[in-house]
């Protein structure tokens, strides 16, 4: 038992900053996304091509937004049962 715990690659307290830091790049890098999105359509011509292809990508952000929450709660998941997997492991070395 105690050799399939120490397999290597496995998880540890980097791999919980890796995740979080990602979710905040992500959410950072959406959140300007849309921002230069809004700004660039309030610059065109209603009704154009370009018009409309921003419009979309608005959309695709607000869709894509919507998921943070899932996201983030899963990734908390992960980090929580991670940590109980760390220190169980932990307490039996």
């Amino acid at each position: 038992m105690k050799k399939a715990l120490r397999h290597k690659g496995g998880f540890n307290l980097s791999t919980l900053q890796t995740a979080a830091l990602g979710i905040v790049v992500l959410t950072i890098i959406v959140a300007m996304g849309a921002e230069i999105l809004s700004k660039l359509q309030s610059t065109q011509t209603v009704d154009g091509t370009s018009y409309n292809v921003t419009g979309q990508g608005l959309t695709a952000m607000s869709s894509f937004g919507d998921w943070f929450t899932v996201i983030v709660v899963v990734v908390v998941a992960v980090v929580i049962l991670g940590l109980i997997l760390l220190f169980g492991r932990i307490r039996t070395d």
